[in-house]
């Protein structure tokens, strides 16, 4: 019975692994760690969000640019802006993509910034 109960506390405290070429998701302030590259990415802002809301037809669909900083193997290299329909960035020997930003705008309701969740993908090159 102890044994089952010590896997269990043991098995809550393991968070959910985040691997090269798959979708992870980000909260404004939250890092994502890539262990077995060294990788550490954190959602800083979101500076643009000028996508046209869903209730809405507009002529341009607009786009979301995010901030993120990335740190690799203990080495800050730096805040990277990202936008939606744009190609990946390189940094290192990755490139990283923007891939999704929730939720989408609706023009009668205001988004509050802590409700933005990113999702990225980390490619090796």
């Amino acid at each position: 019975m102890l044994f089952v109960i010590g896997v269990v506390i043991i098995a809550g405290c393991v968070s959910n692994a985040i691997y090269l070429n798959q979708p992870f998701d980000l909260r404004l302030g939250q890092t994502a760690v890539i262990e077995n590259e060294n990788i550490n990415i954190r959602f800083m802002t979101v500076a643009e969000d000028s996508r046209c809301p869903s209730d809405v037809q507009c002529i341009q669909e607009g786009r979301a640019v995010v901030v993120v900083n990335i740190v690799k193997d203990g080495e800050n290299l730096g805040d990277f802006t990202l936008a939606s329909n744009e190609p990946p960035i390189i940094f290192d020997l990755y490139s990283i993509e923007l891939v999704d930003v929730k939720p989408y705008p609706i023009s009668t309701q205001r988004l509050d910034t802590s409700a933005y969740v990113i999702t990225l993908v980390v490619s090796k090159n």
